[in-house]
């Protein structure tokens, strides 16, 4: 009886311990995950992380594309860059919306400010709106005021997804110099180019018919009997080329040396490899 009543004692422990550990640790990952914003650096107030929250979740709920906001003040020699792409891939961002998102993060160790860019982000972000966005972000991180860095960032995030993908937009990896171009065709280059393709067809169509239609039942004899009694006769044409002359002409190569200009860097955007994935984004320092 002792026995069984020591067993019972120590499943009753047992349950008492897994609740104690077990229920707040599933409480605390049921919570993170509608949290956005992981202030490590301790950075904002209470009023900051809440403002900085709602917006990055109204910007996943109306964009769908993740949006993260993470302040570090320790990177064991990491580079921002290399900090924003490792939490967002290892902690599973990528599979929400087929990798589309952007990571907000201010490295204090590094005193820097940075914006990766996943999925379609990666083309909507060209390098010249990215510069755009560190320059709106830049005077508030210098004037320490860091949330409203952050901020800035999404919003100028979610402007630029409503202006959609510029004309002409390639994505250029710089570990490779490959170049993946974005084609897209609007509705009305689309509507052109059927009514282009139903007004040719018709057009040829229509000659095909009228150089076959018999207008007259003679006619009709006519031609069927000269094609009845037709020879075909063919030989085989032979080409002569007399007095030829072949001019060479040297074209300089361009330089492609030194920074893009402007318009290319408002069309590209520059990706690099991370773990498999392809990634977008630069920071600045401050």
């Amino acid at each position: 009886m002792s026995r069984i009543r020591r067993f019972f004692g120590i499943i009753l422990s047992w349950i008492v311990v897994m609740s104690v550990y077990f229920i707040p640790a599933c409480a605390a990952e049921a919570e993170n995950g509608e949290v956005r914003v992981f202030d490590f650096a301790g950075l904002f107030s209470q009023e900051e992380k809440e403002e900085l929250e709602e917006e990055a979740l109204r910007l996943r709920e109306e964009l769908k594309a993740e949006f993260i906001v993470l302040t570090v003040d320790e990177t064991r020699g990491h580079t921002a860059q290399e900090m924003a792409d490792e939490y967002y891939f290892s902690h599973g961002y990528e599979k929400s919306f087929d990798e589309d998102g952007a990571v907000v993060l201010i490295d204090m160790d590094n005193r820097e400010i940075y914006l990766g860019t996943y999925g379609i982000m990666i083309r909507v972000i060209t390098d010249q709106r990215l510069e755009n966005i560190l320059d709106a972000a830049y005077p508030y991180a210098v004037q320490e005021n860091y949330a409203g860095a952050a901020l800035t960032m999404l919003q100028e995030c979610e402007d630029y997804v409503h202006k959609g993908i510029v004309a002409g937009q390639y994505n250029y990896d710089r570990e490779t110099g490959r170049i993946q171009m974005h084609y897209t065709i609007r509705w009305y280059e689309a509507l052109v180019a059927a009514a282009v393709s139903a007004a040719i067809a018709g057009f040829a169509c229509q000659g095909v018919a009228r150089s076959y239609r018999m207008k007259s039942g003679k006619e009709k004899e006519s031609k069927l009997a000269y094609q009845e009694n037709a020879l075909l006769q063919s030989a085989s044409p032979v080409d002569q080329l007399m007095n030829t002359a072949v001019h060479h002409t040297v074209i300089p190569r361009q330089n492609t040396s030194g920074r893009s200009s402007g318009s290319s860097s408002s069309r590209r955007s520059t990706t690099h490899s991370h773990s498999g994935h392809r990634a977008g984004g630069g920071g600045r320092r401050f």
